[in-house]
């Protein structure tokens, strides 16, 4: 720990000892002196050589609880003791910005951090969060709140998330693997556990202006009574026509088309077309099925949209 730090650890053990013997003013004074003659001596006494004492630690330490390893690593450190009135908090901001002369903002909680090197890190969790990696291993896990981040490095982050997310810079070349917007992770210990509870009234619950598909793997299930109402938006689409005969000519093909088969995996037996079917009916008639909403392109390659083929076949009835 080194003569300093051993008195100074010292100082602080016979502060509190003496913390239940001075007025809760004298105490506040104290706390403040203490906090600014540590800091003050660690300015003073420490070395810029990191090699010649490889466990000096600079903080700052707020509270009367003593702190050992490996807490003490941190650089500031709340360890009080809270009684009576809880209305407070580890940290509160309290600046007042007036007469703004620039553009610029402020940010009461702003990391920058930088992570380097050419070891695999676990992970890098800020809040606002502008961090750095610029490592040539593997960053495992980054995450923040508001995040704006830069991936300087060769190596690869191979997972990033946060709430209000931008696209993460690649300046080197380095890899992304999974680039998530909003990751809930499995929820299980409640009652009744949701992922996502949406509670508005007026606009949108959900809003997707971008043209990338929605995936949905798992059941959604609705209200009793209450199916899905799918609006449309008449500003986006062209003036509605009648289907042309050769049109109808392949609805009433698809409708002769629907088959059973039992899935592997469920047992259930299930009716559709085959997607090389569907595109062989329209290609008679010299339609091009790809036109059509019926056939969609995803991640996982085309498929089938049932709700748009069932619209088509009913227009044969």
């Amino acid at each position: 720990m080194g003569a300093i730090g051993l008195s100074m650890y010292h100082w602080r053990i016979a502060f509190q000892m003496e913390n239940n013997m001075i007025s809760s003013f004298h105490r506040y004074i104290y706390h403040a002196f203490s906090s600014l003659v540590f800091v003050a001596a660690g300015m003073l006494f420490s070395t810029p050589s990191f090699a010649a004492d490889s466990t000096a630690l600079t903080r700052l330490q707020v509270g009367e609880i003593l702190v050992t390893a490996p807490a003490i690593r941190d650089a500031f450190i709340v360890s009080r003791m809270v009684r009576g009135l809880t209305d407070n908090h580890g940290y509160s901001d309290k600046t007042v910005i007036d007469e703004v002369t620039d553009y610029g903002g402020y940010g009461s909680f702003d990391s920058t951090v930088e992570l380097r090197g050419n070891n695999q890190q676990n992970h890098l969790f800020t809040f606002q969060d502008r961090a750095k990696y610029s490592g040539s291993n593997a960053l495992l896990n980054m995450a923040g709140f508001l995040s704006r981040t830069v991936h300087a490095g060769t190596g690869e982050v191979r997972f990033r998330a946060a709430v209000d997310i931008a696209d993460i810079q690649i300046t080197n070349g380095g890899k992304v693997g999974q680039n998530i917007g909003l990751y809930i992770r499995d929820l299980r210990a409640g009652s009744n556990n949701s992922a996502i509870t949406l509670a508005q009234s007026t606009g949108h619950s959900i809003y997707s202006s971008g043209a990338a598909p929605s995936y949905h793997r798992s059941n959604m299930v609705f209200g009793v009574g209450n199916g899905p109402v799918m609006l449309e938006d008449q500003r986006q689409v062209d003036a509605p026509r009648d289907l042309s005969e050769a049109e109808r000519f392949v609805a009433k093909q698809l409708k002769g088309m629907i088959k059973a088969s039992r899935s592997k995996t469920t047992g259930k037996i299930g009716l559709g077309i085959p997607l090389a079917d569907i595109r062989s009916a329209f290609a008679a008639q010299g339609l091009n099925a790809d036109d059509y909403s019926i056939v969609e392109k995803t991640a996982q390659g085309p498929g089938v949209r049932y709700e748009q083929l069932l619209a088509f076949v009913l227009s044969s009835i």
